[in-house]
């Protein structure tokens, strides 16, 4: 695996999550990634400066594409979703759920 800084350009995050391209992940990638512009402090767009991608955003963003064998875009768009529920506080109801199904089923299959 490779390593990337914790804030990278749109040229290194794209190369990390290729077969995407700074453009693509720019325009369509970037509003489901956590990322600030790389202006000077205060700037609120990116116009000069370009923008810059978190690292731990773009390290689930991968293991998505390499677990599910999507596209950059399907990744970001099932990151986003699980990010959604995580805030919604669903996430830990849905996950709790399902482990006390596994746990029933567990108790059912042991004598």
């Amino acid at each position: 695996m490779k390593y990337i800084p914790e804030w990278s350009d749109a040229r290194t995050a794209a190369l990390y999550l290729k077969p995407c391209t700074p453009k693509h992940l720019n325009e369509l990638l970037g509003g489901f990634i956590t990322r600030r512009s790389g202006n000077r402090p205060g700037a609120l767009t990116a116009r000069s400066g370009g923008w810059q991608y978190h690292r731990d955003d773009l390290e689930r963003v991968r293991a998505i594409m390499d677990a599910f064998g999507v596209t950059p875009l399907d990744a970001a768009r099932t990151f986003a979703r699980i990010r959604s529920l995580n805030d919604q506080g669903a996430l830990v109801f849905i996950l709790g759920r399902a482990l006390d199904t596994a746990i029933e089923q567990q108790k059912e299959v042991t004598p």
